[in-house]
């Protein structure tokens, strides 16, 4: 059952199991851009990350599985509103959980096919600094004259708790021999998420005007094929699998804001507003579409394992390598990804009773990335996709994780 993850031809099985695994997941960020070289961004943190998989048989030809997870998650906190970096300071959480349900039948001799359905919630929220500067310079042009990063022209972007609940699907293929060879075959849908909630942009932080509001966010889990398979050797099994994933379905995402209110006296805006010759018009309907760009691509991934049984202990060892998928000239503390070589160990405990027991160990050994070609600017055109602070640095992050696993039969 431990295939159910990636394909749901897995749900068929001879008897019924429950999977509990509970995860540590540790992160240490350092981040230190061209443009602060003495403010690095820093973070360290660990999450726990649970999973749970239940498999079914419902009659000889038939079974059918469920799973629980987070496949994807991204937060933390470093630096702050108020630091000198302030726009890529971040106290950020986004989080997918995604259920789904599997259901397979053998479909002749050695094969099972499955299918899959999915629902995945997600949830955003964060605090940024933010630069009316920058926003006047968009309205007005490169040449206004206007300073960038003034502390005169700082405020706070908060944006609550944006949800979405979306949906999507997939499809597998395994085929089983008696001597122990495999193969599987799997796809899994992109799924479009639209994340909508509150926010409140306080302009200036030194005099009470703000606007608040609903602002819808785009995000999307992208399209993903693997194909994985075993030959025995042996005692030992000899695995690998080899993925393709379409991150680029995130390239180009807009965020939207509606009804919107100032916490101001009109008057109060337009004297703000005007002092720079825009209106509050102007100024609302410019905050009210951003178009963003993560220069995201499709990728290939993929990897090896090695299994080596005892008489009631498995070993499992492998190592998987998945490339970056943001090019230099997109990639900034908020929008940034790594080469990563990911080695791994596990062992698992079956007596021969209803309770099996694992233990595994991952690290990911992340390339520090050195960027010297980044194209956002503040001046750039807000259609660009590209308008924010350079993010020209120096970027090194460690992962790792402690899993231990409990199947019941």
């Amino acid at each position: 059952m431990f295939g159910i993850v990636a394909n749901p031809a897995a749900a068929r099985t001879g008897r019924a199991e429950v999977l509990m695994d509970v995860g540590l997941l540790g992160s240490m960020t350092h981040f230190t851009l061209e443009s602060h070289p003495d403010d690095p961004l820093v973070n360290a943190g660990m999450t726990p990350v649970p999973f749970l998989a239940a498999v079914v048989p419902i009659t000889d030809h038939w079974g059918v599985g469920a799973t629980v997870g987070v496949p994807y998650a991204r937060g933390g906190k470093a630096g702050g509103p108020d630091a000198a970096n302030g726009y890529f300071g971040y106290d950020t959480n986004l989080l997918m959980v995604e259920e789904t349900v599997s259901l397979a039948v053998d479909g002749w001799g050695p094969v099972d096919l499955g299918g899959s359905f999915r629902a995945v919630q997600g949830s955003f929220g964060s605090t940024k600094q933010y630069d009316l500067g920058s926003t006047l310079i968009g309205l007005l042009g490169p040449d206004a004259g206007l300073p960038l990063q003034d502390p005169f022209l700082t405020g706070t972007l908060q944006v609550g708790t944006l949800r979405d609940v979306a949906f999507g699907g997939g499809a597998g293929l395994r085929v089983e021999s008696e001597r122990g060879h495999g193969l599987q075959l799997a796809w899994r849908s992109p799924v479009k998420m639209v994340l909508t909630g509150p926010f409140n942009l306080q302009l200036l932080n030194h005099v009470n005007v703000a606007v608040e509001g609903e602002t819808d966010a785009e995000f999307n889990l992208p399209q993903e094929v693997w194909i994985s398979g075993e030959v025995p050797a042996g005692r030992l099994t000899l695995g690998g699998e080899l993925g393709w994933i379409d991150y680029s379905t995130r390239d180009g995402t807009y965020s939207t804001t509606r009804d919107l209110t100032v916490t101001a006296t009109d008057a109060t805006l337009d004297a703000l507003l005007g002092a720079y010759g825009v209106t509050s018009d102007e100024f609302l309907q410019a905050e009210s579409k951003q178009y963003s760009r993560t220069g995201q691509v499709p990728i290939f991934t993929g990897g090896a394992h090695v299994e080596l049984p005892f008489e009631e202990w498995t070993l499992r060892s492998g190592l998987s390598y998945a490339p970056y998928t943001t090019p230099d000239e997109f990639a900034a503390p908020n929008n940034l990804d790594f080469t990563s070589w990911n080695p791994r160990l596990g062992a698992l405990y079956d007596g021969g009773g209803r309770v099996v027991l694992g233990m595994s160990a991952d690290a990911w050994l992340n390339e520090t990335r050195v960027i010297t070609t980044d194209q956002h600017s503040e001046y750039n055109d807000p259609q660009t996709g590209l308008k924010q602070p350079n993010g020209n640095g120096t970027y090194a992050l460690t992962l790792y994780r402690f899993g231990v696993t409990l199947v019941v039969r």
